[in-house]
């Protein structure tokens, strides 16, 4: 799914467009616990910062984290140091003098039971570049249409459980990812929090922002109080996830609720019933004031035009929170494009204004991409 960013406010606005990669380098393990330990300079326009984080396995939260540099032929603390969240993931950030030749860092992991120290990595710290330097901007406007470019990627970009490589997208313009990070279905609600783990920490370490979204699967019912009670079930598993994995950073978009499929009966694979838009519309804008609530931030609703127009009924309510686009075909990188307009006319929705304008933040111009420019395992997608 690709998208791209129009402006970028505190609330961000974005517009997004290819798929992405995270890294997760072999565990070192002492006793019962092992941690995966990753370090990389992350982009900034003050003084060179490093990035480290990894994932402690079986997953304990509150375990602490101390960073070590070599020094000589002494491992010494860094006085940098952190805990593991609910998932067994941390992360932390420190900055350092750049040097010209290569410092080992390794993480000490101090659980209740024993302590032991991850396989080490090797960086050499460069030279910040500054914003006068044309080949540096960390929210870069390069993308189709002079827009920040983002991405977003779940499971399907993770073929054979290979890791995305963030750092190969952040050069190739890339500024966020919206990362699948839960589902109403059990199944696919274990492999979006599998590849959450994986990817949330080893994109922001990378200079990426990231962002998150929830699938939803609508109930089959036309209760006013089901529908509520289910809107705010799924809703509060969002805030669980979010919560897991500490919460949001200062490098964080809102989450997104994926709301593009109203069927709610399948009888051998094909829908032979779909829910009311009044049903739909009252457990969309549950969700998202539930989210909202919560977490103090307007979440995003994700959709296509036709889906709007055609599922969900005019809402002020909904029209209040930011809307992630998704239509195809449209050359973005056309002074005229807009998405949300037919041949003639245009799609009508909560979102649709007097002149025939969507008022997108996000636009997901295409589903696919060049993988490996984007660090992606595989070929095209």
């Amino acid at each position: 799914m690709r998208n791209s960013l129009s402006r970028f406010r505190k609330s961000i606005t974005l517009i997004v467009a290819v798929l992405i990669m995270s890294l997760v380098p072999p565990s070192h393990s002492h006793g019962a616990n092992s941690s995966t330990f990753f370090a990389v300079q992350t982009p900034s326009v003050r003084e060179p910062l490093l990035s480290f984080h990894g994932v402690v396995s079986p997953a304990t939260p509150g375990v602490t984290i101390r960073i070590l540099q070599r020094v000589g032929d002494k491992w010494e603390p860094t006085g940098i140091t952190t805990k593991t969240t609910n998932l067994g993931t941390w992360k932390v950030r420190g900055s350092f003098d750049s040097v010209d030749s290569e410092v080992g860092f390794r993480a000490e992991v101090v659980t209740a039971s024993n302590s032991f120290t991850t396989t080490s990595r090797k960086l050499v710290i460069n030279p910040v570049a500054t914003p006068e330097d044309p080949n540096f901007s960390l929210i870069s406007q390069s993308g189709p249409g002079s827009r920040i470019y983002g991405a977003d990627i779940s499971r399907w970009q993770h073929p054979k459980d290979k890791p995305i490589n963030f750092e190969k997208m952040f050069r190739a313009g890339m500024r966020f990812v919206m990362i699948k990070a839960s589902d109403t279905r059990d199944d696919s609600d274990a492999l979006a929090r599998k590849y959450l783990v994986m990817d949330r920490h080893a994109a922001q370490s990378a200079g990426l922002y990231t962002g998150f979204y929830h699938y939803a699967t609508l109930p089959n019912t036309e209760s006013k109080k089901v529908l509520i009670a289910d809107a705010k079930a799924q809703a509060q598993q969002a805030i669980w996830r979010l919560a897991s994995v500490g919460g949001y950073t200062e490098l964080d978009l809102p989450y997104a609720l994926d709301l593009e499929n109203n069927c709610v009966r399948y009888v051998n694979k094909r829908c032979t019933k779909f829910s009311s838009k009044r049903a739909n519309t009252l457990w969309a804008e549950t969700w998202l004031e539930t989210v909202y609530q919560k977490t103090g931030r307007k979440p995003f609703l994700y959709s296509y035009p036709a889906f709007l127009e055609r599922a969900l009924n005019r809402s002020p309510k909904l029209r209040s929170y930011p809307l992630w686009l998704s239509h195809f075909g449209i050359n973005p990188a056309k002074p005229s494009a807009e998405p949300g307009k037919k041949v003639v006319g245009c799609f009508v929705h909560s979102w649709t204004t007097s002149d025939c304008k969507s008022l997108w933040q996000i636009w997901q111009f295409s589903s696919c991409g060049i993988a490996p420019k984007y660090g992606v395992p595989g070929s095209t997608k």
